[in-house]
């Protein structure tokens, strides 16, 4: 009866190590992801503040054309975060509402 617990420990030990590397490696990708949204985010959020002081400063050195670029680039950018990043079908936590991704706004724990 002994010999049977101690195989049944040591499966159940083997079985929860498999279970963390797993996890680990998951959480991994999802930090990844939340790097890479983070990434996007910001890129989004610097081409709408370039757009914002363009228009407001009335700058003749950014015309219609490289106007709709940078928004169109913005609204690219925008898409690509909400839908995550391509190994997972997750949305990206920032543009979900957490502060529309400003840093600092969480702790990151990186």
């Amino acid at each position: 009866m002994v010999d049977l617990l101690k195989a049944m420990k040591a499966e159940l030990e083997i079985d929860m190590e498999a279970r963390l590397a797993s996890m680990e490696n998951s959480l991994k990708e999802l930090k990844k992801m939340i790097s890479d949204c983070k990434t996007k985010v910001k890129f989004v959020d610097d081409l709408v503040n370039m757009l914002i002081r363009a228009e407001l400063d009335n700058d003749p050195s950014i015309d219609d054309e490289i106007m709709a670029w940078m928004v169109e680039e913005a609204t690219r950018a925008l898409t690509e975060a909400m839908r995550g990043s391509a190994s997972s079908e997750l949305p990206c936590p920032t543009a979900a509402g957490n502060g529309g991704g400003k840093e600092g706004s969480s702790s990151d724990g990186d």
